[in-house]
Order: C-alpha cells, then sequence, then structure tokens
C-alpha cells in the first residue's frame, strides 16, 4: 500500500489513476 502525501495540485490523483491504467492494460488486475 502506498500513501501519496502533498499540497492541492501536485498530482497525487494523477499518479494513482496512471498507475491503475497501466495495471488494467497489462492485465495485472480486473476490473
Amino acid at each position: 500500500m502506498v500513501f501519496a502525501v502533498g499540497p492541492a495540485g501536485s498530482g497525487k490523483t494523477y499518479t494513482a489513476v496512471a498507475m491503475a491504467v497501466a495495471a488494467l492494460k497489462d492485465r495485472r488486475v480486473k476490473k
């Protein structure tokens, strides 16, 4: 588990979504 801490606008949500999309594309996880 990873916790991202930082001020608003630092890309925390973008990073989480990008990693989730990459995992789905690589079929490492299912919906």
